[in-house]
């Protein structure tokens, strides 16, 4: 199973990025992360038995042991590797990131080294919301940018998920193996 760790906007939240970006005209052309899927992904573990599944549990939990709830700003869109060629696009972190590179960092240091991803080590919060199948025209980027500026995103960070991900004809789908909440 394709296993991942996570944390999840509140449903309003994600469906309210969902409807606001999906309507911007600059985004034309492009498709939406469905609301259910926006997340903000603290490692990527790829294909995983059960049993390494059960052994991620335990990483996750001490990762949020002892660490208070804390609020997120979502605001900006960005794009990897870079505006000219973005193959990602993305709602940034004005607020909290410092909070959930804390998250990231805890559960890479808690896992056992033959579960730690390869990248854990270019850890960068964000919110995908597009992923382009082709580069964008010129001017399509930078009018994202501008369009989206006005918006911005508040909620609290109240619990890490340990997620499976199937892939279907429609998308990804997602569902939680296990919640690990913060304190407070």
């Amino acid at each position: 199973m394709r296993l991942f760790a996570a944390v999840f906007p509140p449903l309003t939240v994600r469906r309210d990025i969902a409807a606001t970006l999906g309507d911007l005209t600059a985004l034309e052309g492009l498709r939406v992360t469905r609301p259910e899927n926006l997340h903000f992904t603290l490692a990527f573990f790829g294909e995983q038995s059960a049993a390494s599944a059960r052994r991620i549990q335990p990483a996750l939990e001490a990762a949020v042991a002892g660490l208070e709830r804390f609020a997120v700003r979502a605001a900006g869109i960005s794009g990897f590797p870079a505006s000219d060629r973005a193959r990602v696009l993305y709602v940034g972190l004005p607020d909290g990131t410092a909070e959930l590179s804390t998250l990231h960092d805890r559960l890479i240091a808690a896992l056992d080294p033959d579960l730690r991803p390869e990248d854990a080590d270019r850890f960068h919060p964000h919110l995908t919301f597009s992923r382009p199948k082709k580069r964008l025209p010129q001017g399509q980027f930078e009018a994202l940018q501008a369009e989206s500026r006005p918006w911005s995103w508040h909620f609290e960070v109240d619990a890490v998920h340990l997620v499976r991900s199937e892939m279907h004809s429609r998308g990804s789908r997602y569902s939680i193996v296990g919640s690990f909440g913060l304190g407070g």
